[in-house]
C-alpha cells in the first residue's frame, strides 16, 4: 500500500503535530488527572466510632466504605446547633454537606468513612465516577497507542494514529 505524494505533506504535518503537540498534551492531561484523583482521594480523613472527625464547618464531602447496597450512619453533633443523622451510601458514592451551623462539630460514623473538606470536597464525587476512571484509561491507551512507534506512517484514510505499510 503505497500512499500519493500529494498526500504525504498532509500526512507529515499530521505526525509532526500528533507528536510534537497531541501526545505530550495527552500525557499532561492524564498525569494532571492521576495527580486530581491522587489529590481528592488521599486528602480527606477517617471518621470512626473510634476516630471521630472533627469537621471545622466547610462544605465537606462523607464517601461511603466499599461495601455495595449498605449504608453507614453517622451523627454529626456541631457544638452550637441541633445533631442530625447522616446515611451514607457504600460503594456507590457519598453525601455532600454543607453546615447549617456556625462552628465545629464531630462526625462519629458506625463503620468507617472519608471525609473530606475543602477544595477536594467538591472534586471526590467527580474522581469517583466510573466514567472519569474510565476516560483517564482510554486517554492513557490512546497516548501510548499514538506514541508507541516512532517511524509508524500514518494511514490517509484514517489519520488518528494508525500505521500503514511504507
Amino acid at each position: 500500500m503505497t500512499e500519493t505524494r500529494s498526500a504525504t505533506p498532509t500526512l507529515n504535518r499530521w505526525r509532526r503535530l500528533s507528536r510534537r503537540v497531541l501526545l505530550p498534551l495527552a500525557v499532561l492531561v492524564l498525569l494532571a488527572a492521576l495527580a486530581v484523583t491522587g489529590y481528592a482521594r488521599f486528602a480527606g480523613s477517617p471518621a470512626s466510632a473510634e476516630r471521630p472527625f472533627h469537621w471545622d464547618g466547610s462544605t465537606a464531602y462523607v464517601a461511603g466504605g466499599h461495601t455495595p447496597g449498605t449504608y453507614t450512619t453517622c451523627e454529626i453533633t456541631p457544638n452550637n446547633g441541633k445533631p442530625r443523622i447522616l446515611k451514607v451510601p457504600g460503594s456507590s458514592g457519598g453525601v455532600s454537606l454543607e453546615p447549617w451551623f456556625k462552628g465545629t462539630a464531630e462526625i462519629t460514623c458506625g463503620r468507617s468513612v472519608l471525609v473530606t473538606t475543602g477544595m477536594p470536597s467538591s472534586l471526590y464525587p467527580v474522581v469517583s465516577q466510573q466514567a472519569f476512571l474510565v476516560g483517564i484509561a482510554a486517554l492513557a491507551v490512546l497516548a501510548w497507542w499514538c506514541g508507541r512507534m516512532p517511524r509508524a506512517r500514518l494511514s490517509a484514510d484514517d489519520p488518528f494514529c494508525r500505521k500503514s505499510v511504507e
